[in-house]
């Protein structure tokens, strides 16, 4: 049964009459009396008692009339929601990210994207990179927000087979960083020139730092597994690991004060110390070291499966953090093709 059916009954219920409810729904009297009488055989039951003027409605037809007018204000009610959705005056978006993800991240997007689609509900699932990847994989996130390799076949994954069944949108280019205190620079390297992440400095080779212990993140986190691949490609079969944490800003700041080197995200370094690497008016005591391995490339994306249909409300939110993050501090500002 159509909806124009339908409303030719509600037309007519309300008019009490064939010939006026046809004016009203611009059609001939004779083609809306043959579709009523259609509708009222393939319902068996008769919806108007044609004997009186004006038209009655029998009890069948005030109750068809009852909850058609329902029906009808129900399909107008889904496609002005439709509309508004299209328009991303509402709905919801299901973002995957990593507690250590989401504070470079959603301080920077979340508050544009909320200013911009006010209607959006923003739902944030919150879990480690593997737990988020099968997730993404079985379609439980719209957009997962994480460091994707350069080259697929350098993923470090838990579903190596499904891999190609994801699609990623880059946001910029995000590269671990080798951050070394002073007191571990290898001989033979100019510290002046490796002061700030952004430097355009020579890529090293992770071995040069074989000497120098390490502070890594906890067993588990995608970042320790590829510094783990790191390692082993240098031949630092066992680095001299004198701490682990979950925390970037411990990290960060226990290589400060140059207990030991580690290997961190350009994104994850502290946004106080982002573009101003002083300290009591002294540069900061460490270098930032950019390494010459493919699997220390990485680029910020916005990952989703590749046949799924992917919303107008995840479309504006990938193009929002493309705009803010593209130039946010800490990211390159080299101009590299990130297609």
């Amino acid at each position: 049964m159509y909806s124009w059916n339908l409303r030719y009954v509600l037309t007519v219920g309300e008019e009490r009459s064939i010939s006026k409810a046809a004016k009203k729904l611009y059609t001939s009297q004779p083609a809306l009396s043959l579709r009523v009488k259609k509708l009222e055989k393939q319902l068996g039951i008769q919806l108007f008692d044609r004997e009186t003027l004006p038209l009655r409605m029998t009890y069948a037809g005030e109750r068809f009339v009852a909850i058609a007018s329902q029906i009808v204000d129900l399909e107008g009610q889904l496609f002005q929601e439709m509309g508004d959705i299209n328009r991303c005056a509402k709905g919801r978006l299901r973002v995957g990210i990593s507690p250590l993800r989401e504070r470079s991240v959603l301080p920077v997007v979340l508050p544009v994207y909320r200013q911009r689609f006010p209607g959006i509900e923003v739902v944030l699932v919150e879990e480690k990179f593997n737990v988020l990847e099968g997730l993404t994989l079985n379609g439980k996130t719209d957009l997962w927000i994480t460091n994707y390799p350069l080259k697929k076949d350098l993923t470090i994954t838990n579903f190596p087979l499904k891999v190609n069944q994801l699609e990623y949108t880059p946001f910029r280019l995000d590269e671990i960083l080798a951050v070394v205190p002073d007191r571990y620079l290898p001989a033979g390297i100019d510290k002046r020139r490796y002061r700030s992440p952004d430097n355009n400095g020579p890529e090293i080779d992770l071995a040069l730092l074989k000497e120098s212990p390490f502070i890594l993140l906890k067993p588990g986190m995608r970042i320790r597994r590829v510094s783990e691949a790191l390692f082993s490609d240098a031949g630092i079969h066992k680095p001299d690991i004198l701490l682990e944490s979950e925390s970037i800003d411990a990290l960060f700041e226990l290589t400060v004060r140059g207990v030991a080197s580690s290997l961190i995200h350009q994104s994850f370094i502290p946004r106080t110390h982002q573009g101003a690497y002083y300290y009591l008016n002294d540069p900061l005591p460490i270098s930032f070291l950019r390494l010459n391995n493919p699997k220390a490339k990485s680029v910020l994306a916005a990952v989703y499966l590749k046949n799924r249909y992917l919303s107008k409300a995840a479309k504006e939110f990938i193009a929002v953090a493309k705009e803010l993050l593209a130039f946010a501090p800490g990211s390159s500002r080299k101009r590299v093709s990130l297609a």
